[in-house]
């Protein structure tokens, strides 16, 4: 029976492949103690993935890279060995977007030096206690 224990690895970290996106060529594992000390899942790159997929449950070694971020090596198997995966907060509701209120006002001033002006509605200076600013960029003689 071929044995995957070899003198020359520590017992590294338990973990759990969490996702890892072919065409990208990476991947992330979840570890409890890789999440305590880094506060993040650990990098997981194709190199290192060999025969294993998303789920596997694999100890692992973590090298930092130079931003001091967690990337796993020297996967192998952690057999009879379970890690749960936290669970993730729902995905926000993405909230319908006002339709743009339409304006109509009078230019207050317009300098073609400085490239700027100011447009009066009473409406909007109620609202912000001030004029509109107006770019040339946004003007149609811009």
């Amino acid at each position: 029976m071929y044995s995957w224990r070899r003198p020359d690895l520590k017992p590294g970290l338990l973990g759990v492949i969490k996702s890892f996106e072919d065409a990208a060529g990476y991947g992330f594992i979840y570890s409890p103690e890789a999440r305590k000390k880094y506060s993040r899942d650990v990098f997981l790159h194709r190199k290192q993935l060999k025969e294993f997929k998303v789920g596997d449950a694999v100890r692992f070694q973590v090298n930092e890279n130079r931003d001091g971020h967690p990337q796993a090596s020297k996967l192998r198997p952690a057999p009879g060995e379970t890690v749960i995966l936290p669970e993730e907060p729902a995905a926000p509701v993405p909230q319908e977007k006002p339709e743009k209120e339409v304006f109509i006002g009078e230019i207050k001033s317009f300098s073609p030096v400085n490239g700027f002006g100011f447009i009066v509605n009473e409406k909007l200076y109620e609202r912000f206690k001030r004029d509109v600013f107006l770019h040339e960029s946004r003007s149609s003689r811009g």
